[in-house]
């Protein structure tokens, strides 16, 4: 289960270093441009999600507009954590149906849920609609953060990274090896995906 601890109350060092990381990212963006930012990391495990939806809560509660995909078709939490119902990308992009995005989750922040799992998640992430669907949210929004599926584990991470400003790399120690870490920003590089910077989490 995903830990919002950005909505918690008090100062607590967690509470701070999500305030850190809002200063930071927003930086980082002012100075390249970006908009759309995956959260991703080199293998499963990592905490990807739960640090894209509190860092999506971060940035609402300094008024940006704000919006969480959840991009990880395979294994979709986002509607979990955050009560809604998981009616979203694949309904769109396979179903033919009206994009549905969660308004206000909370003040400032809208999510769009991945959707009904579907049999081959490659197919949503290498879509057509797909692209058009992150240009309305670009015009929409002051910032998109889309919690991605690890790097190393499906082509979806990669796909999806191609298609954003650039990705944050969520690092859990003791998790992925300094080998992994190598071969995720080799498939980033290769890619031609910018690598805004990186989180490390203490295990």
């Amino acid at each position: 289960m995903i830990r919002l601890i950005s909505n918690e109350r008090g100062d607590t060092p967690l509470v701070e270093a999500y305030r850190t990381l809002r200063s930071n990212l927003q930086y980082v963006c002012n100075q390249h441009k970006c908009k759309l930012i995956c959260i991703t990391a080199a293998t499963s495990g990592e905490g990807t999600s739960e640090v894209a939806a509190n860092t999506a809560l971060a940035l609402s509660k300094n008024n940006n507009k704000v919006l969480l995909v959840d991009g990880n078709l395979r294994n979709p939490i986002q509607h979990i954590a955050f009560n809604v119902q998981n009616k979203g990308l694949t309904n769109a992009v396979m179903m033919d149906e009206d994009l549905t995005i969660h308004r206000n989750v909370v003040p400032h922040l809208d999510v769009l849920t991945a959707g009904e799992v579907v049999e081959y998640p490659s197919d949503i992430v290498d879509s057509s609609k797909l692209p058009t669907i992150f240009e309305y949210v670009r015009d929409e929004y002051d910032v998109v953060i889309i919690d991605t599926p690890s790097i190393l584990s499906v082509t979806d991470a990669v796909v999806l990274a191609e298609k954003s400003d650039g990705v944050v790399l969520v690092v859990k120690n003791e998790v992925a090896s300094p080998k992994d870490l190598i071969e995720a920003k080799k498939r980033l590089s290769q890619a031609g995906i910018s690598l805004l910077g990186s989180i490390v989490i203490d295990a």
